[in-house]
């Protein structure tokens, strides 16, 4: 619930609070609750808190699983992210798994414990760095006093079986194309509340298809990130491509008036965006060989010939 700092606004809210207790038959646990303030002297943030009989705190503070208030840019922000992969890649778990059920758990503890966090904030590289190191030590039983040779680098390890690799997805570039998502969202749902907010606090055409990062300096820093990943400039022969496929085209192009524009996803027949495409794209844009994936994951060899084979 949010609240101006008007103590017949503050009164009111609690009187809602004690309709909703008449109306549902529950009731309220103050105890549990927390009030918490921004720019408002300590003295004003007491008093409402003995009046709802709450708890103070300030921000940033845990709201439905996510650090409302804080920066992003802070490693600070990503140390229960950091903690959860450390516990979960405890190097006493090594000793019993195998091969196989190592490189299992890695990929299962990258796609389910920091994507909460790297949907909604830009991952800074010290942390990407820090859970790649967390992964490479796991992997091949590296220790804080020693470490043990690495029959793999990590760069040919990070990429799809399709192309040799262990399968392991490359953090931080899994992190960028799950804001891409963000993108898609903006330009697709016009008529959602939090759209219309952006687009009337940072007093930007309501019609406009993507966010452009200039447009949005008075938005929060989690935003400010997803807006600033536009497209580079083309190159030169870029360019030339460009102008050539203009000049392909039928003279004069002829639109319809009677449909609405619509934005589609084309490596996808549906159209609509999906995250896991737009990384194979990115992947797809490194030229890597193709690996016969049928021959080698498939037969019948014991996985650590399957895996340096």
């Amino acid at each position: 619930m949010f609240c101006n700092p008007d103590w017949d606004k503050i009164t009111n809210l609690k009187r809602i609070f004690s309709c909703f207790e008449l109306i549902s038959g529950l009731k309220i646990n103050y105890q549990k609750s927390v009030i918490c303030v921004v720019r408002i002297n300590k003295v004003f943030t007491s008093q409402v808190a003995e009046f709802f009989n709450c708890k103070m705190k300030i921000l940033p503070i845990n709201y439905l699983g996510m650090p409302l208030g804080a920066n992003p840019k802070r490693v600070s922000t990503w140390e229960p992210i950091i903690d959860k992969v450390k516990k979960r890649l405890a190097s006493w778990k090594r000793r019993y798994l195998s091969l196989r059920g190592r490189i299992t758990l890695i990929k299962s503890v990258l796609s389910s414990l920091p994507l909460y966090y790297m949907s909604i904030f830009k991952m800074p590289s010290k942390v990407a760095n820090l859970i790649d190191k967390y992964q490479r030590s796991f992997l091949w039983g590296d220790s804080d006093n020693k470490r043990k040779l690495h029959l793999l680098n990590w760069k040919t390890s990070s990429v799809s079986k399709h192309f040799g690799g262990l399968g392991f997805r490359k953090i931080k570039e899994a992190n960028d194309t799950l804001l891409c998502k963000w993108w898609w969202r903006f330009a697709t749902e016009k008529s959602s509340l939090w759209r219309k907010v952006l687009c009337a606090k940072n007093n930007v055409n309501g019609d406009c298809w993507f966010p452009n990062g200039s447009s949005f300096r008075l938005s929060s820093t989690m935003w400010k990130s997803i807006s600033s990943m536009e497209r580079r400039s083309l190159r030169v022969w870029e360019d030339e491509l460009h102008l050539e496929l203009i000049s392909r085209l039928p003279q004069p192009i002829s639109f319809s008036n009677n449909c609405e524009d619509t934005l589609l996803w084309a490596p996808i027949p549906s159209g609509s965006f999906i995250v896991k495409s737009l990384y194979e794209i990115f992947e797809n844009s490194l030229r890597l060989t193709p690996f016969p994936i049928m021959k080698m994951w498939k037969s019948l060899a014991p996985p650590k010939i399957k895996t340096f084979g």
